[in-house]
This record gives structure tokens, C-alpha cells and sequence, in this order.
């Protein structure tokens, strides 16, 4: 089992800070006057100071709380890498006690029945002499194999893996550049005066200025004397207007700074872009979080379907709520496959590509059998599914199941490290969030691929819906209502 891949960057983004909570005085958004939920009042030392007095303690009320944790796998702030640092190294004691891998408990096979392979990415040349008059489901299934390769291609595919259209012809802009004037005209019109009597808005607004000027700022396109930070605003100011439900939410930027790197800055293709992806991905942002809750619950079933032993293990060290996964289905897995400050996000393009794919499969697919049943050639009931309608969630929709498929071949390839090292909750959340994964792409994806397969062929997504007898790991209210620190408040809902 490959070791872990630590980040060594000095990334400002990376700097985060999830144990330290608004001023509770400082409420006024309009969750502050229903929202029963308040933060506890703050010890005034500091954490550090905490930790060393009792490290245990400190470590399970701050890691239990989402509140706080959303604070820090999405806030910036200089004291993050200190505080990582100031988590203590195994001691001598535990050294001599430290497990072999020949005993550790086997990690069980997936019992996926077809081989799974990844191939090359989808290059331009292979595209112009192989794709370029193939179907949609060609260039899907081409695409879930590998991805993407150059900002060229991606500009080409990515309208049609997101529905924006059919074929690869040149898509037309111009209906949607005249809908996003609209939209951005809005928000440009609102008076200052008028902006102080709609509190909605401008709580909106100012959250997002505040994540867009720190948004991958030590990327080069982001610099300062490039103008994109302003291109960054705009784009996620008119998506404001565009869904005023949803608003803008803390993670969204991490959505939208590579498309519109890819984009090179076009406005708007970038939006429309991000639209359609936040259509996939807007149940992640929802107040209630009862997808993202639902998703880590199903999560720890899946681990607990596919090992047992190591489900039990952190069970055992009060880490079976998946707290550690809520960055990797936010950003998805940005932040884990940034090759350093200044790439060109292809590796992470390539993971969302693949997640794309997979939508776009399942809606090819939803689309052949409502027209057969229409030509009454089936008889299979279709039901194609709402990424974007808020509901309390019963079963995964099948791009969060992907989602889920890669991050349990992440942990997968981490939990003999776990084991062996014999990781209590504290290290175990320092470990998945600070892995560095760019050299194990194509192992992960792979891994990921036979997951889904199985799940969804082999009847392994039929063991994530049955109840066990047993009675569940209860989880607290305030696990993911307690909304009204700042910082994770903004990261829900605003």
C-alpha cells in the first residue's frame, strides 16, 4: 500500500482555521432570530494551549462539531499549518506497538465482475480523427475512461458532457450571453441605499467578495494585475441572481476558479458552466445539509459493506461520522489533486470530467428508455432524476454514488497507514486532509470505477438501503444545524 502523500505547499488557501468561532453578538443574518442553535461560548485560550492540556477532549469536541470543521477544510487562515504541525507525532510508546502489514486485518476484495481500465486522456488529435462525428455515448464513455486533456478540448466537450448540447457542432452563446447580462444587470443596479434595506442580498454579496479575493490567489491567472479576480466576481455575483435560493455558498469558488481558467476568462461560458454544474451539486449547499449528511451516512455503510474491520476501527475511535470526507464532496477533490499553486487544475479537471461523464451516461440512458416506453418497446418505469430539488434524501442519486466511489478508493489506499500507525480521531482527520493525491490519479480513478461498477451491476448499491437491527450510531442535532458561526454558516447557506 502506497504511503500518504503529504502537501508541502505554502498555500495561502490551504492556511485554514476550523476551531475558531464568530462572536456570537455579531449575528444578523435572517437564520440568527429562529435558529435555536447557538455556538457554546468560546474558551479564550488557544487551541494549541488546549490541545497540549488534554488532547483528547479538545480534539473530539472540535473535530465533532461540522460547524467547525467546515470552517476549517473551506476558511482561510495563517494559523492552519502551525496548528497541523502542533498535532504531536506518535510517541515512543506507541512505536514498538505499531502493527506489520502482514497483520493487519486483509483488506477484502470488490467484488466487481468486469474488468475496469483507464486509458490515456482524450486528446485533440485522437478526438478530430476518431470522435469528432461519433455519438454522444461514444465520447461519453471515451471521456469516463480518461478525461481531458488541453483547455482547447475541454472547451469543445465540456457544453455537451453538461448538457448544454447534443453534439460537438460550435455551440451558439449568444441567447445565454444575452441571459446573463440580465442577470448581472440586476445585481449592477441595485443602489447602495437599496442594498442597505435588502439584507438578503447583501449578505450574499459579501460573503462572496470575501472568498473571491482569496480564491486560488497564488495561482498566476488569479493574479492581481490579471483582472480575472474581478471576472471571478462577476461570475458568481450573477449566479447569485441566477438561483437567489441557494445565494452564494462558501466552497462555490473552489467550483468556479478552474472553469474559468479553462474558459480563459470568459465570463460568460464560465457561468453558464458552473450552472450547470451547481444543477449537479446544488443539494451540497442546501441549509439543512441533509445531502451532505445522508452522503457521509452512506459513506461509512459503504466501508462498513466492503470492510468490515476497518469500519469497526473507526467506529472505535468516534470516526465513524465521515467528517472527514465533507471537503472532498464540496470542492470535489479540488484541493486533493492540485498538483502546487500555479497548475493548470488538470488533474482535478480529470476527476470532475469523469464525475460529468457519469451524469451524462445516466441521462443518455434515462433518454433511450422514455423513448422506447413511448414506442412501447419497454416496459422499465423512467424516472430521471432531480439533482436540484430540496428533499430529504432516502437514496443516493447516482453521481453521488460516484462521488462515494471515489472517496472510498481514497480511504482504501489509506487505511493500512491508519491501521498500522493506530490513528485516534484527531490524526485520522489531519491525514485525509492533508493528502496529497496527484501521483495516484489514475490508480484512484481506476479503484473508483470498479466500486461503481460493482455497486451498481454486481447489486452492491442494494446493501447501502438495508436496516440493520442494530441500533444506529446516533448523531446530534447540532452535528449539522448548529448554522450560525459565520464561517459555516456562509459554508451552507447565506
Amino acid at each position: 500500500m502506497s504511503s500518504a502523500h503529504y502537501s508541502n505547499r505554502n498555500d495561502a488557501e490551504e492556511e485554514v482555521d476550523f476551531f475558531q468561532l464568530s462572536d456570537v453578538g455579531s449575528l444578523s443574518r435572517p437564520s440568527d432570530h429562529f435558529n435555536k442553535y447557538l455556538p457554546p461560548p468560546r474558551d479564550s485560550r488557544h487551541f494549541a494551549a488546549r490541545f497540549f492540556n488534554d488532547p483528547v477532549t479538545t480534539a473530539l469536541n472540535q473535530f465533532s462539531k461540522v460547524a467547525n470543521y467546515a470552517n476549517y477544510v473551506l476558511s482561510p487562515s495563517e494559523e492552519y499549518e502551525n496548528i497541523l504541525q502542533s498535532i504531536p507525532p506518535i510517541d515512543e510508546s506507541r512505536v514498538d506497538s505499531l502493527q506489520s502489514v502482514e497483520s493487519l486485518p486483509p483488506l477484502p476484495i470488490i467484488p466487481c465482475s468486469k474488468s475496469q481500465c483507464r486509458l490515456e486522456p482524450l486528446m485533440e488529435e485522437e478526438f478530430t480523427s476518431q470522435f469528432a462525428k461519433a455519438s454522444k455515448g461514444d465520447i461519453v464513455e471515451r471521456v469516463f475512461c480518461g478525461g481531458i486533456v488541453g483547455s482547447s478540448l475541454r472547451r469543445k466537450l465540456w457544453p455537451l458532457l453538461l448538457g448544454l448540447t447534443d453534439n460537438c457542432d460550435e455551440f451558439d452563446w449568444s441567447d445565454l450571453e444575452s441571459t446573463f447580462c440580465h442577470y448581472e444587470t440586476q445585481w449592477l443596479n441595485i443602489l447602495p441605499d437599496q442594498e442597505l434595506r435588502f439584507t438578503a442580498f447583501r449578505e450574499r454579496k459579501s460573503i462572496a467578495e470575501r472568498d473571491v479575493v482569496r480564491s486560488d490567489r497564488s495561482h498566476p491567472f488569479y493574479a492581481d494585475s490579471t483582472g480575472n479576480i474581478d471576472k471571478l466576481r462577476r461570475l458568481l455575483m450573477a449566479y447569485i441572481m441566477y438561483d437567489f435560493d441557494t445565494g452564494y455558498v462558501q466552497g462555490m469558488s473552489d467550483l468556479a476558479t478552474p472553469i474559468l481558467y479553462i474558459w480563459d476568462g470568459d465570463v460568460v461560458k464560465s457561468f453558464w458552466t458552473f450552472v450547470q454544474v451547481m444543477k449537479l451539486f446544488k443539494r451540497n449547499f442546501e441549509m439543512s445539509q441533509e445531502a451532505i449528511s445522508f452522503q457521509l451516512k452512506m459513506l461509512m455503510k459503504l466501508i462498513a459493506a466492503t470492510d468490515p474491520k476497518f469500519a469497526d476501527y473507526l467506529k472505535e475511535k468516534d470516526s465513524e461520522n465521515c467528517y472527514f470526507a465533507f471537503r472532498w464532496i464540496i470542492c470535489l477533490f479540488k484541493r486533493e489533486f492540485m498538483k502546487g499553486n500555479n497548475d493548470d487544475y488538470d488533474d482535478c479537471l480529470k476527476v470532475w470530467e469523469t464525475i460529468w461523464s457519469v451524469h451524462a451516461s445516466i441521462e443518455l440512458e434515462e433518454k433511450r428508455e422514455k423513448e422506447e416506453k413511448v414506442n412501447g418497446e419497454s416496459d422499465n418505469p423512467v424516472s430521471a432524476e432531480d439533482y436540484s430539488r430540496p428533499s430529504t434524501p432516502t437514496k443516493l442519486t447516482n453521481i453521488e454514488l460516484y462521488l462515494m466511489s471515489i472517496c472510498l478508493a481514497i480511504i482504501r489506499q489509506e487505511r493500512n497507514i491508519i491501521l498500522m500507525s493506530n490513528f485516534d480521531a484527531c490524526e485520522i482527520l489531519k491525514h485525509f486532509n492533508t493528502l496529497y493525491l496527484k501521483d495516484r490519479l489514475t490508480d484512484i480513478l481506476q479503484h473508483a470505477s470498479e466500486i461503481w461498477y460493482w455497486l451498481k451491476h454486481d447489486g452492491g448499491e442494494e446493501l447501502l438501503y438495508k436496516e440493520k437491527k442494530e441500533t444506529p450510531v446516533p448523531t446530534t442535532e447540532d452535528d449539522f444545524v448548529m448554522l450560525n458561526d459565520d464561517v459555516f454558516s456562509s459554508t451552507l447557506h447565506v
